[in-house]
């Protein structure tokens, strides 16, 4: 339990601690759609940078952001409604790492 909280308190990685190479990997939590804006909730394992793009349906893209994350946690991309249209589908992905990782959405 300490190694836990230390590791949590330190954002030093679990590879780090144990010896072990434990890959890079980011995790899509959640998708929130609101009248304001789209969140994108996500995870890394290890600090670095996150790049997310996003795309309408024709495959264009309309918005893109990055972020430099220090620590290992839980952070949120939030994008403003003004570039989205309604009731459109649009597809991103967060790049990390030099791995894509992929989801979509339909704006409201």
């Amino acid at each position: 339990m300490r190694i836990f909280l230390l590791t949590i308190f330190l954002g030093i990685g679990i590879s780090q601690l144990t010896g072990q190479d434990i890959p890079p990997r980011l995790y899509i939590n959640q998708t929130v759609v609101a009248s304001d804006s789209v969140r994108i909730n996500y995870e890394i394992n290890y600090g670095g940078f996150v790049e997310l793009h996003l795309f309408d349906e024709e495959g264009k893209k309309v918005w893109i952001n990055g972020n430099v994350k220090r620590r290992l946690g839980r952070y949120v991309f939030q994008i403003p409604s003004r570039p989205l249209k309604a009731e459109m589908r649009y597809t991103f992905f967060l790049r990390y790492k030099g791995e894509e990782y992929h989801g979509s959405f339909y704006a409201i």
